[in-house]
C-alpha cells in the first residue's frame, strides 16, 4: 500500500510537492526522501539551525517525535 508525502514550505520550494512510496512509519518517509535527495537530511539540519520548526501531520493528527516510528494512520497521508 501506497503512502503520500506532501511537502510544504521551503521542503515544497526545493523538493517538490508530493511524492507517492510504500512506507509503513514517518521514519520510512524521511528514509525515503533522504535516498531520493542526497543534501535532504543536510537541509532539514540547516533549517531547524536558522529556526525553522517542522511539523509533521498524518491526515488531520499532527505527530510528535515520540511516534514517527509509529504506523501511518489509515488515510496513508504524510504532510511535512
Amino acid at each position: 500500500m501506497y503512502t503520500t508525502i506532501y511537502l510544504h514550505g521551503s521542503l515544497r520550494k526545493k523538493y517538490g510537492k508530493e511524492f507517492r512510496c510504500v512506507a509503513h512509519s514517518t521514519k520510512d518517509c524521511v528514509r525515503f526522501l533522504e535516498v531520493n535527495f542526497k543534501d535532504f537530511r543536510q537541509f532539514i539540519l540547516d533549517e531547524t539551525e536558522k529556526g525553522t520548526f517542522f511539523k509533521v501531520r498524518h491526515g488531520n493528527y499532527e505527530i510528535g517525535e515520540d511516534e514517527l516510528s509509529d504506523p501511518i494512520a489509515k488515510h496513508r497521508r504524510v504532510h511535512i
